[in-house]
């Protein structure tokens, strides 16, 4: 094992089912150790970034949620989670490839009013695992602040992540504008939410991608921005 990284001869994972299991309750309990453990496992043992999100991460911070919501956690221990999830993510980010100087860019940010980050934390792990740079810039951003950041660094791909959409028309009106400010030459993507047939149609000029798995077969298809 790498230094700096955690001790995983005692993790033991039978099955993705069983990994979501374990990563759930390492976040209920506020057990850093152990979900560091459990991602850096699942990472080593050939589990990519895209499968880890789809299958482990984001049902667990939605089972997460759903305990708030009912009232079976309390916003703290919800935050705390949250924050536990993000430092083993950071765990994993250690190990995916350093970009090249030259490698194409590409920046997002969590639109989701949650501010927990997850989503755009995801899809920025999913285009540094195909070796490019990225940089999340937080959540809760405005398009405007989005598009000021596109015209300072000129960047290839621009990922625009949710949990949730609560005004699909208003959304789909904001990302069409977007898209034509920052022209043809930026690649524009959406993830992070299951978007119906009928807002996708309206979301041309977007690439929408409904799991980080199809992100993670979308990417090495983007092009670098002449």
């Amino acid at each position: 094992m790498a230094i700096g990284l955690p001790d995983v001869r005692s993790v033991s994972v039978r099955s993705i089912e069983d990994g979501q299991r374990q990563f759930l309750a390492a976040l209920r309990n506020g057990d850093e150790l152990s979900s560091r453990k459990l991602l850096t496992h699942l990472f080593v043992d050939g589990h990519n970034v895209a499968e880890m999100f789809d299958r482990i991460v984001a049902p667990a911070c939605r089972s997460i949620s759903e305990f708030s919501r009912h009232e079976r956690m309390d916003v703290f221990q919800e935050r705390m989670a949250y924050q536990v999830c993000l430092q083993a993510l950071s765990e994993v980010k250690t190990m995916l490839p350093t970009p090249r100087l030259n490698a194409p860019v590409a920046i997002g940010a969590d639109f989701d009013v949650g501010g927990y980050q997850m989503p755009s934390t995801a899809a920025q792990m999913c285009f540094s695992n195909f070796g490019w740079q990225a940089d999340s810039l937080g959540c809760n951003l405005s398009f405007d602040s989005l598009y000021r950041e596109v015209v300072e660094r000129r960047p290839d791909a621009v990922w625009i992540s949710l949990s949730n959409m609560n005004r699909p028309e208003k959304f789909a009106r904001q990302i069409n504008g977007f898209c034509k400010k920052v022209g043809s030459e930026v690649s524009v993507v959406i993830s992070g939410v299951v978007l119906s047939p009928a807002i996708q149609n309206q979301l041309k000029p977007a690439a929408c991608c409904n799991s980080f798995s199809q992100l993670a077969m979308l990417v090495p298809t983007l092009k670098k921005r002449s």
